[in-house]
């Protein structure tokens, strides 16, 4: 396919190149390849006569680019996130001129480009716009899309029907990567209510799809999710495995988002283990690589936020309290940034912890309540909850528990964030 692309380029067949491009680029999107998607993109845009192509099908070219290059391994520095950035802002208003139904592929990219606008009502209209474009692949995408964005709202009840609306198309159809991006979905719902066999069973059935594709990247990041079972089942070496071959995984591809979860997830292992020395190591490399990022990078949030919480955690089990209460206040600060709830929650979980730690178990069941709100399940099974609920039971009493946790749980978002800011 390369050496047709490079013949195609080098014979000035632009037209033939640029759809030759946006049908493997898809491939190498799907299954994580974004360092070689951006290359042979490039090339593609780069070809003679290209100026005169249909300017949709340029148009395509250019918003893969963008997304493959927003996902890459490599590390930018503030002027290029900067000029990506103002790329991503132009393609969004050059993308609302695309007829859906003529354009389809490009119609469910424009959704995910209008994610990063911060328009929620843009984003949603687009979604609905990729649904109705008359492609069965296309429409089932945007669903499982509208699953992801359910998932940042906490809102698990729609996160779940849209998710097993669009298994049942993908299932049809035969894709193996949309029927594992609907399966991992499906096995995170379940991890957070506590079926840790199905979850454990759906990330396993994912994972064969993801291998047979070739998609490193999901590889990676289902072996996170593999392991952060495995420690909930108190199964640590399983965990470790698992937590050890996501690395590689990522090292071998150069996945910056799977580098730092995976570090983080395997200082969590480590500490587990009593060896805290690792754990320190790998939790200090999770924040050295994000150190690497400007501010704004899509990773930089998400990533910062979870890594500091768990910073913060491990110096509060080693006794450093005021200095574990500076890091998460940083972290949710940080979540908050991110306005992906799930995180918020994450990071509400520590402070839970730090509010039982300071004798506050009233306020530690209440933090608890919330981030199950914010999360939009209990997650009974989460390894700090775990550990931390029967503590509160035995200090609080059950009745008195059960009403601290649901006065959390029954806050509205705003209430919630509120409740979880720590002190």
């Amino acid at each position: 396919m390369l050496a047709a692309l490079r013949y195609l380029g080098d014979e000035g067949r632009a037209d033939a190149a640029l759809e030759l491009a946006a049908g493997v680029g898809w491939f190498w999107m799907l299954t994580g390849a974004h360092s070689e998607a951006a290359i042979w993109l490039r090339f593609a845009l780069s070809v003679e006569g290209v100026a005169e192509v249909e300017a949709h099908k340029r148009l395509m070219i250019e918003t893969m680019l963008a997304v493959n290059s927003a996902n890459g391994p490599q590390v930018m520095d503030a002027e290029t996130l900067e000029a990506g950035m103002a790329r991503l802002i132009d393609l969004n208003e050059r993308l609302e001129a695309v007829d859906p139904r003529a354009a389809p592929l490009l119609a469910l990219l424009r959704s995910v480009i209008a994610l990063f606008s911060g328009d929620e009502a843009l984003m949603q209209r687009r979604i609905q716009d990729a649904i109705g474009s008359g492609d069965e692949w296309v429409a089932a995408s945007a669903v499982m899309f509208r699953a992801n964005i359910a998932e940042n709202d906490g809102d698990v009840a729609s996160m779940r029907v849209d998710t097993e609306r669009a298994l049942d198309t993908f299932v049809r159809l035969g894709d193996r990567w949309g029927m594992a991006s609907c399966l991992q979905t499906l096995g995170l719902i379940e991890t957070n209510e506590g079926d840790l066999a199905a979850a454990l069973a759906h990330f396993q059935d994912a994972l064969r799809y993801v291998a047979e594709l070739g998609a490193s990247d999901d590889e990676a990041w289902l072996n996170m999710r593999l392991a952060d079972v495995y420690v909930r089942l108190d199964d640590l070496a399983a965990a470790r495995t698992c937590a050890e071959r996501a690395a590689e995984l990522s090292s071998a591809g150069g996945s910056m988002r799977e580098a730092i979860f995976g570090r983080v997830l395997m200082a969590e292992i480590a500490r587990r283990t009593g060896d805290f020395d690792a754990a320190r190591t790998l939790r200090e490399e999770a924040l050295e690589r994000l150190r690497t990022m400007p501010r704004g990078h899509p990773m930089q949030g998400h990533g910062l936020a979870m890594t500091l919480a768990i910073v913060a955690k491990h110096e509060l089990i080693d006794g450093d309290v005021e200095l574990a209460r500076e890091r998460l206040i940083e972290a949710y600060e940080t979540a908050l940034g991110t306005r992906d709830m799930p995180i918020v929650a994450a990071v509400g979980v520590v402070g839970a912890q730090l509010a039982a730690h300071d004798g506050d178990d009233v306020r530690a069941a209440r933090c608890l309540g919330a981030a199950a709100r914010l999360r939009g399940a209990d997650d009974p099974t989460g390894p700090d909850i775990a550990e931390l609920t029967p503590l509160l039971r035995d200090r609080l009493g059950d009745a008195g528990f059960e009403r601290a946790y649901a006065a959390g749980k029954g806050l509205g978002r705003e209430d919630a964030l509120e409740a979880l800011t720590p002190r």
